[in-house]
C-alpha cells in the first residue's frame, strides 16, 4: 500500500508563520508536521510515498531527501497550487496510484500513529477515520447509516445528523481508487471543478455504490492545524501528550543519521583491517524489514567475535577517525557496561538520570563469545554472568533513586564490597571461558541465555543494505530473526515500539566541554 500526502497549499490563514515556510514544515514540539506524518507511516510499515507539493516545494523536497534519503518518495509538483484546491492535487497522483490500494492524508494533521494502525487493521477495505466531538460549520462532517457506511460527507451537511468529523485520513482499495479517478477525470477535465475539496468526489461516488465506512478513532489524539491559534494550542498540548502517543520528542531522524555515520566509519575500519562484525538485533531486523532503521529506533548494534573485538578496542585510537572513539572497560575505569560503545565525541548524551555516565551518541559493540553445550552448564555459566552484571549495575546506579530507604541499601553495599575494575574483570573472565572460534554455540550475552545461537547461523559476515549503504550482517538472517523475534515482519503495536527516551541529548556540543553530568542536569 502506498501513502499519498497532499502538501501543496499556501495556508494563508497561518500567516505570518507560512510567509517563508510551507505549512507541513512548521514544527510542533521538536518535529514538523511532515516528519511526524512520515514517522507515523513508517511506524506502520509504509515504504512507498507519493507527495504532492506546491508552495515552496523545494523546501519540502530538500527536507525529505535530507531526513529520509533511503525512502522511495515520488514528488509531484502542483504548479496551479495558488488557484486550485486539494482535489486537483489528488487528481495529479493518478499516474502513480490509480487502481492501487492507498492511504490518503492531508499534511496539516497532528495525529496519533495508532489511528493509522487502526485503519489498516479495520475489516472494511474503504474506510475513513472519524472523530466524535461538538461540530461547527468548518469541519468536514460525516453522516452514516447504522452500519457506519457513509451517506454524506461535506462541510455543509446537517450538523444534527452528523456522527462526527472526518479527520482527513482515508484508506482506499484499488477498486475505490479506480472509481475515484474516473470521477475526478469528469470533474476536473470536463466540469472544471479544480478549486473545491476532494470530499465532493467522495460524495459523488456514493450513489455509484462506492462509499467509505466511518471508523471511530476518537480515543486517539488528532487535530487539524489551520490557524496560528491552532498551532499555539498544539505547542502547549505536545508536552502532555508526547509520552503517550509520540514517544520521545527529540528529532529522531538527525540522531539516526549521525549514528549511521559511526557505523560506516566502523565498517570501513573493519574492512581495512580484516575484522569480522555483524549488524545484529534491532539493526539486523531494521535492515530486513525496513531497509534501514526501525523508524522508532534510536541506536545501532553490532556484534564482533571476541578476537576481532579485542583488536578493535586495543587499536581504536589509531584506527578510528575523529570524532569517533571507543569506550569500554579495558580503556575507561569508570565505564559502567560489559560491552563497548563507539561514540561520537562531538555530541553529548546522558541515557538515564540515575546513570550519569557522560559521553556521546553511540554504536553498541557486543563481543561474541562461546557458550557450553549442556543446558546445565549453560545455566550455571549465565547465572555467574548475570550476578556480576547486576553488581555492576548497582555500583553505578544512583543509590537514592528511590529515596533513602531500603532501596538504597543494595547499591551502597555493592559499592563497599566490590570495585568496578574487579567486577569488569570477573564479567570478562566468565564471557571468555569458551572461545568463539572453537565453539559451535555462541552468544552476545546481552540477552542472557535467550541470545544463544548456533555459530553457523551467524556464518560469514554477509553484505546487507542498510539506509542505502552496504554493511555486514548475519548470514542466515531468517533463522536468527525468527529465533529472536518470532514473526519478525509483523510491525509491533505501539506499546512494543521502544525508544530510549534519552535524559539529555545534544548533537552539537562535545561531551568533553561539560565538566560533569551534573553540569547539564
Amino acid at each position: 500500500m502506498k501513502a499519498v500526502i497532499l502538501a501543496a497549499g499556501i495556508a494563508s490563514r497561518l500567516r505570518p508563520l507560512t510567509d517563508t515556510t510551507p505549512k507541513c514544515l512548521l514544527k510542533v514540539g521538536e518535529r514538523c508536521l511532515l516528519q511526524r506524518a512520515f514517522d507515523a507511516l513508517l511506524q506502520n510499515g509504509f515504504r512507498e510515498f507519493v507527495i504532492v507539493t506546491g508552495y515552496r516545494q523545494q523546501q519540502i523536497v530538500n527536507f525529505l531527501e535530507a531526513h529520509y534519503p533511503a525512502l522511495e518518495v515520488t514528488f509531484i509538483y502542483n504548479e496551479k497550487y495558488a488557484s486550485t484546491n486539494n482535489i486537483y492535487s489528488l487528481w495529479l497522483t493518478r499516474p502513480y496510484v490509480d487502481k492501487e490500494d492507498i492511504l490518503l492524508l492531508d499534511s496539516d494533521i497532528l495525529f496519533d500513529p495508532q489511528i493509522v494502525a487502526k485503519l489498516l487493521g479495520y475489516g472494511q477495505a474503504d474506510a475513513l477515520a472519524l472523530n466524535h466531538h461538538t461540530l461547527g460549520e468548518e469541519e468536514i462532517k460525516v453522516i452514516a447509516d447504522n452500519d457506519g457506511k457513509v451517506l454524506e460527507i461535506s462541510k455543509t451537511c446537517s450538523i444534527s445528523r452528523a456522527i462526527g468529523e472526518s479527520i482527513g485520513i482515508e484508506k482506499m482499495s484499488a477498486a475505490y481508487t479506480e472509481a475515484l479517478f474516473r470521477e475526478l477525470e469528469v470533474m476536473i477535465t470536463k466540469e472544471g471543478l479544480d478549486n473545491i475539496f476532494y470530499e465532493r468526489a467522495f460524495e459523488r461516488l456514493i450513489p455509484q455504490g462506492h462509499s467509505f465506512y466511518a471508523l471511530d478513532t476518537t480515543e486517539y489524539f488528532s487535530v487539524e492545524l489551520d490557524t496560528v491559534n491552532d498551532f499555539e494550542q498544539a505547542q502547549r498540548l505536545i508536552p502532555s501528550i508526547n509520552g503517550l502517543i509520540f514517544m520521545a520528542d527529540y528529532d529522531i531522524r538527525p540522531l539516526q543519521l549521525r549514528i549511521l555515520k559511526i557505523l560506516l566509519a566502523v565498517d570501513k575500519v573493519c574492512k581495512e583491517h580484516g575484522l569480522r562484525y555483524y549488524i545484529m538485533a534491532g539493526t539486523m531486523l531494521g535492515a530486513v524489514r525496513h531497509k534501514g532503521f526501525i523508524p522508532w529506533d534510536d541506536d545501532l548494534d553490532i556484534g564482533m567475535p571476541r578476537a576481532d573485538y579485542d583488536l578493535l578496542m586495543s587499536h581504536s585510537k589509531e584506527w578510528l577517525p575523529k570524532p569517533y572513539e571507543a569506550v569500554c572497560a579495558e580503556n575507561d575505569p569508570n565505564y559502567p557496561l560489559p560491552f563497548a560503545k563507539i561514540q561520537d565525541a562531538d555530541t553529548t548524551l546522558i541515557e538515564r538520570m540515575h546513570l550519569k555516565y557522560l559521553g556521546g551518541i553511540y554504536l553498541d559493540v557486543f563481543p561474541l563469545d562461546g557458550v557450553p553445550q549442556s543446558n546445565l552448564k549453560q545455566r550455571i555459566h549465565f547465572a555467574r554472568y548475570e550476578f556480576y552484571k547486576r553488581v555492576l549495575y548497582f555500583i553505578y546506579r544512583d543509590p537514592y533513586k528511590h529515596g533513602k530507604g531500603p532501596g538504597s541499601w543494595l547499591p551502597l553495599l555493592c559499592r563497599r564490597l566490590f570495585t568496578t575494575a574487579g567486577v569488569q574483570r570477573s564479567i570478562r573472565n566468565v564471557m571468555t571461558t569458551y572461545d568463539f572460534d572453537k565453539s559451535s554455540l555462541v552468544c552476545d550475552y546481552d540477552d542472557g541465555m535467550r541470545g544463544i545461537m548456533p555459530k553457523a547461523e551467524l556464518g560469514a559476515p554477509t553484505p546487507v543494505s542498510f539506509e542505502g549503504e552496504t554493511v555486514w550482517g548475519v548470514q542466515d538472517y531468517d533463522a536468527y530473526l525468527t529465533r529472536k523475534y518470532g514473526d519478525y515482519m509483523v510491525i509491533p503495536k505501539q506499546s512494543g515500539q521502544r525508544q530510549h527516551n534519552f535524559h539529555y541529548l545534544d548533537l552539537d556540543k562535545p561531551y568533553s566541554s561539560q565538566e560533569s553530568s551534573n553540569s547539564i542536569l
